[in-house]
Order: structure tokens, then sequence, then C-alpha cells
């Protein structure tokens, strides 16, 4: 009886190894193929927000973003709220484009130009204008400055809730 047990808990041990060796494997198979395609297009995306001053962001294995400035690598966390923000905004149009390039899913944008200037603002509207184009693209704000330059835009409803 014990042989039995033994011997079920040994296929068992098996299974999970091989189960384990092929999750790995699909993992490192999804980093190769993702983890350059959200580097290119976040970098793309950042590049245009920031009229190409950041043109080159990219993820780590353990996820955490840096980008190239001032001839060396840094990391998001030694710059300004603003410009984390619209990293972390280039990240979220890169990622909804890649992962949902079968169906197109709308993007949501709730209250995220608060510390973003004037020409960086315009920018990431374009960038938001162009996407919708193929995309719906809602954005939530209470701030009268994102409504006017929004409707500086063709074929843009604007709902102001009372």
């Amino acid at each position: 009886e014990y042989n039995d047990k033994l011997e079920k808990l040994l296929i068992e041990k098996k299974s999970l190894m091989i189960a384990s060796e092929v999750i790995e494997q699909a993992s490192y198979d999804l980093q190769e193929d993702i983890i350059p395609k959200l580097n290119e297009s976040m970098s793309h995306l950042l590049s245009k927000i920031t009229k190409e001053r950041h043109d080159n962001i990219s993820t780590s294995q353990e996820m955490n973003l840096n980008t190239d400035f001032n001839n060396s690598v840094k990391s998001i966390n030694e710059f300004s709220e603003g410009t984390v923000n619209q990293m972390y905004l280039a990240l979220r149009l890169a990622a909804s484009d890649i992962f949902s390039s079968e169906e197109n899913l709308p993007v949501l944008i709730d209250e995220a130009f608060a510390y973003y200037d004037e020409e960086r603002i315009k920018n990431t509207f374009d960038i938001l204008y162009d996407i919708s184009q193929t995309k719906q693209v809602i954005i939530f704000t209470c701030k009268e400055r994102e409504v006017e330059i929004i409707k500086n835009y063709g074929n843009i409803n604007v709902i102001q809730l009372n």
C-alpha cells in the first residue's frame, strides 16, 4: 500500500516538474516576444508626448521602467511626477495595443493629466485623437483646460455632467 502511494506521489512530482518547465518556457517565450514590442511602442509614444526629450523607455525583467536620459539609464523614480505619469500612460497605451490586438478595446482615462504642461498635454491629446480613429477613447476630467483642448479636435463628443 505504501509503495502504491509512493509511486503515485512520484508520478505527481514528475507531472508537476513537467508543468513547471512548460510554464517557465511559456513565460520566457512571452518575455522574448512581448517585452521588445512593448518597449518599442512605449518609446515611440513617450517620444511623441515629450517631443523626443525622452525617446527610449524600457521594462526590465522585473517590469521596472527605465529610460535613457543624458547618456545614462535612469529609473523613472528620478523624474518629475508629470514625466512619470507620461511614462506610465505610454506603458498603458502600449500594453493596451499589444494585448488587445484581436479586439479593439476602449481606452479609459480618468484624471491623468494633472501634472502635464501645455505642450505635453497637447501632444498626448494628438496621440489619443489618432488612437480614437480605431478605438473608442473615453476621458474623464473635471479640468476645463482639458475640455477646451479636446474641443479643438473634430468629431469629438463632450458630455458634461452636473
